[in-house]
């Protein structure tokens, strides 16, 4: 058997998992958890602006290269989140929210911000009509040239498998 030694973070890992597994093998669950991963990559990640984020099912991330941060969190926040609490208050998103790369960095990585879009079932969504809809001072030529502050580098879909609830406090 192999013996393992937890970082300070594994540890707080490790607590949590006791406080929700109270009658199970704690250490033993968290041994084995961590011997049957292989970790490829980490990424840290700060909220910029987002939404109301309501119960969903899955999450396009879409990661982009914007050159000119500040233009591109200003059209973010200001010109594209309406549009998305469009599609919230229509029901065809659950929540919206970008995010900026904090680590790691440099010119090796393609991206430094994305966006998540947050649904409970996959598919198009009026994304024109709810840009016209929330902007009416714009036509949606000068919108869709909005969308090269950025360029969309990486997209993909995550589902979500399970959930944990934190236990009640005291």
């Amino acid at each position: 058997m192999t013996a393992f030694v937890l970082s300070a973070k594994q540890v707080l890992i490790q607590d949590v998992f006791a406080d929700v597994h109270s009658r199970s093998d704690n250490r033993g669950a968290m041994a084995r958890t961590e011997a049957s991963r292989n970790r490829v990559s980490t990424e840290l990640w700060r909220v910029i602006d987002s939404t109301a984020i309501g119960d969903h099912r899955y999450a396009s991330v879409n990661r982009m290269r914007a050159d000119d941060p500040l233009t591109y969190e200003q059209t973010e926040s200001q010109v594209f989140k309406a549009a998305h609490q469009v599609l919230i208050d229509q029901g065809h998103r659950e929540g919206w929210a970008v995010y900026e790369l904090v680590a790691p960095l440099g010119s090796a990585i393609p991206w430094n911000y994305a966006t998540v879009d947050l649904m409970n079932e996959i598919g198009p969504v009026p994304m024109a009509e709810a840009m016209l809809t929330a902007n009416p001072d714009r036509d949606l030529e000068e919108l869709f040239d909005m969308l090269g502050v950025r360029e969309e580098v990486h997209s993909e879909i995550w589902m979500r498998i399970a959930t944990t609830t934190a236990p009640a406090e005291d």
